[in-house]
């Protein structure tokens, strides 16, 4: 609780995100499975965009890649190109220092804030609730997309209770009577 209060007084973006994700996340558990793990992935996201990656950003000013950058942009204007499929080319190649989802959770699996299994769950929900396709339905895969949508739920409970500065033990959801509990420890990598 201490913790809670203390990011809504010394960082009231932060905890806006936060609360309206996870307000997002608990009205989609009452409504229908593919709008449900539709909003969990894209809550993820949110937090990732709003939260780690302007984090990661102000970390990693990677001169190394900017100079790269550079060079290739200098190769590319030197080139016979219309300027339609040069501007292209230069776009793309500006775009390379941009932070996505995927490679702030890379980064935060470095990190060791989240595993690489979450991130590998994430990706295949939220691309599979993003282009949806009809499927037949039945109970063995109903009980292992809802295995899923329970691993994504709990990585999106790591990603606030990390920024929330949470250290000690989680219970990890699962369909399994048995109570699984895994140690979260605080890493810090908002600072």
């Amino acid at each position: 609780l201490e913790n809670i209060i203390s990011l809504y007084t010394e960082n009231p973006k932060q905890f806006d995100s936060l609360y309206s994700q996870w307000e997002r996340v608990w009205y989609s558990f009452q409504s229908k499975n593919s709008i449900m793990i539709l909003t969990l992935s894209v809550a993820i996201e949110g937090l990732l965009n709003d939260i780690y990656i302007p984090a990661i950003k102000s970390k990693n000013e990677n001169t190394e890649l900017n100079n790269e950058i550079n060079k290739i942009k200098i190769q590319i204007k030197k080139l016979d190109l219309t300027n339609e499929q040069c501007n292209r080319l230069l776009g793309s190649v500006s775009y390379w220092k941009n932070i996505t989802a995927a490679k702030a959770l890379d980064y935060l699996i470095k990190c060791d804030v989240i595993t690489a299994k979450d991130k590998k769950l994430w990706q295949k929900i939220r691309n599979e609730s993003a282009h949806p396709k009809v499927r037949e339905e039945d109970l063995a895969k109903e009980k292992l997309e809802l295995e899923q949508v329970l691993s994504c739920l709990d990585l999106f409970h790591k990603l606030i209770l990390n920024t929330l500065k949470f250290s000690g033990p989680i219970r990890v959801l699962q369909l399994r009577k048995n109570y699984n509990y895994v140690e979260l420890n605080h890493i810090d990598v908002l600072s």
